[in-house]
């Protein structure tokens, strides 16, 4: 199981510093299917998984897996709006511990360590996004739901709940969503099985 003085935040602190943010936390525990964040049910906190499986739903398309030591959350801190993202829901029964933003805000003030560890953290955030926004404003329709495709797969599976939302989330219609889904079928790079779209060359 995962303990909390293991949060990315806390990387290089003191075992003391360690002990006083784990007093911080809220430690609750989630049965299977039970929504730990929603779009307007959420905490101002950094959520982290010490032990079971979540998912991030993003228009009825799973978008994240998150698994022991996966930490979500931060887009609700530091002058967020009034609504989440996305829907993260428990896969399995699982133990999730929230430190709160104004734990979060004293760490960082009072250590630069603390500091310079959320700074990289939300600089791999902007990396990874500015990733995502090339795949998705160049090549051509099949190429682009094929990154997506790859970039949102779960062991090479992607479950789609909603085909249209997940063309409007590729940006294209859905006619070209779906055209670019049967040449994939076709070069054998994917197969679909209902609502899973199962890569062949992983």
């Amino acid at each position: 199981m995962y303990e909390i003085g293991d949060l990315f935040l806390l990387n290089g602190l003191s075992d003391e510093k360690k002990e006083a943010a784990k007093r911080q936390a809220t430690v609750r525990n989630f049965t299977k299917d039970e929504i730990i964040y929603d779009h307007s049910r959420f905490e101002r906190a950094l959520g982290l998984f010490l032990e079971g499986k979540g998912v991030a739903m993003t228009a009825g398309a799973e978008k994240k897996s998150f698994g022991e030591g996966d930490v979500f959350g931060a887009a609700a801190l530091f002058g967020a709006g009034d609504t989440y993202i996305s829907r993260i829901v428990a896969k399995t029964n699982c133990t999730v511990a929230f430190l709160p933003e104004e734990s979060v805000r004293e760490l960082i003030r009072d250590d630069p360590v603390c500091a310079e560890n959320y700074i990289k953290f939300l600089s791999d955030r902007i990396r990874y996004l500015n990733g995502k926004i090339a795949h998705f404003t160049c090549g051509d329709a099949q190429e682009r739901v094929e990154r997506y495709i790859r970039d949102n797969s779960d062991d090479g599976i992607l479950r789609v709940k909603n085909m249209a939302e997940a063309a409007r989330l590729v940006g294209l219609s859905r006619s070209q969503f779906y055209a670019a889904l049967e040449k994939l079928e076709k070069e054998k790079i994917i197969r679909k099985d209902g609502k899973k779209l199962i890569l062949e060359e992983k």
